[in-house]
């Protein structure tokens, strides 16, 4: 599950929300930008490693409905 925020009309941060309580999943994401993810326990965002589309794609790997958020870079 995907959930899109902004303080403007173009969104700048997603949550992306594992929906199955049971297993771990995978899941692609591709940005109009730079993306970062951020590490709720230490504070920091972090940029994504280049899959070949200049840190615009990703792989997250959610935990038993676990979530991540990922913004575009600023």
């Amino acid at each position: 599950m995907l959930g899109y925020f902004s303080a403007t009309d173009k969104p700048s941060h997603v949550l992306v929300v594992n929906l199955d309580y049971k297993l771990e999943v995978v899941a692609p994401l591709v940005g109009p930008g730079s993306l970062e993810t951020f590490e709720a326990s230490s504070g920091i965002w972090t940029a994504v490693a280049d899959k070949g589309a200049a840190g615009k794609a990703t792989k997250l790997s959610l935990p038993p409905g676990g979530g991540k958020l990922v913004r575009v870079r600023p």
